[in-house]
């Protein structure tokens, strides 16, 4: 399982059990080259709703996860899944589903990246 970490930039004073502007977990599954699934191992609270299942779509027009696993970083839009099943879902009904909480830089640790150069998918 690669675990990747995202860095937190809003809201600036953002906590998690990972440590100030962090949460760490694991793509479980690519919606399409600019969106895919980030899981924690915790659940996070924002505005009252909880979760563990996170949106993540690029920021940066012409970026998509294909320059992330070329560079190891990403800037990326975060939105909390409030469904109960991301299966079968298309990128409208997930986005439809989710409540936009954080904007943050994907990052994957350096043997994570080494992977990605031998074309290993997102989700090993």
């Amino acid at each position: 399982m690669c675990v990747y970490k995202i860095t937190i930039a809003e809201p600036w004073d953002f906590e998690s059990p990972d440590g100030q502007n962090v949460i760490k977990g694991k793509i479980v599954k690519t919606i399409d080259a600019k969106s895919v699934v980030f899981e924690t191992i915790y659940m996070l609270e924002f505005k009252g709703e909880k979760g563990n299942i996170f949106i993540l779509s690029t920021r940066q027009m012409g970026c998509n996860f294909y320059h992330f696993k070329k560079d190891g970083y990403l800037s990326v839009n975060i939105g909390l899944f409030l469904g109960t099943n991301i299966n079968d879902k298309t990128l409208e009904e997930l986005e439809s589903e989710s409540l936009f909480v954080m904007i943050g830089g994907l990052e994957a640790n350096w043997w994570v990246r080494l992977l990605h150069q031998f074309k290993f998918p997102l989700t090993t």
